[in-house]
């Protein structure tokens, strides 16, 4: 059974309020659009230093009750692989190069993998 999909947009002019906030990508169950009974709302997002709290709090104050929100300097190369993978950004600062953060995140997955790869064959 397919739910409808919790209207992330409205987290939009949250984002807006702050000026650190390079990129917010949208990603996880609601991104794909295979949402169930208790999908939350995933967002990752770049700024200048982690203002994650401060976020979280005026996220509630919009009304979303059921989200998750991540610092993507601070997640794991394979997170943020999960993060950007769908490229699925839904704000941008107009002069920030999210080209090049998607690029380096894909460039260290894949890095990751052949290593990966590598142990399996000689382990």
């Amino acid at each position: 059974m397919k739910f409808p999909n919790p209207d992330y947009k409205k987290a939009i002019p949250v984002f807006e309020k702050f000026p650190e906030i390079d990129v917010v990508y949208l990603f996880g169950s609601v991104a794909t659009g295979k949402t169930h009974a208790g999908s939350d709302i995933d967002f990752g997002f770049m700024a200048d230093k982690n203002i994650k709290d401060e976020l979280s709090l005026e996220l509630v104050k919009a009304g979303f009750g059921n989200f998750s929100l991540m610092y993507m300097p601070e997640a794991t190369p394979l997170l943020q692989y999960e993060i950007v993978k769908l490229n699925k950004i839904i704000y941008k600062k107009p002069k920030y190069d999210s080209d090049s953060l998607f690029s380096k995140v894909i460039r260290v997955h894949l890095d990751m993998e052949y290593k990966k790869e590598i142990q399996r064959k000689y382990l």
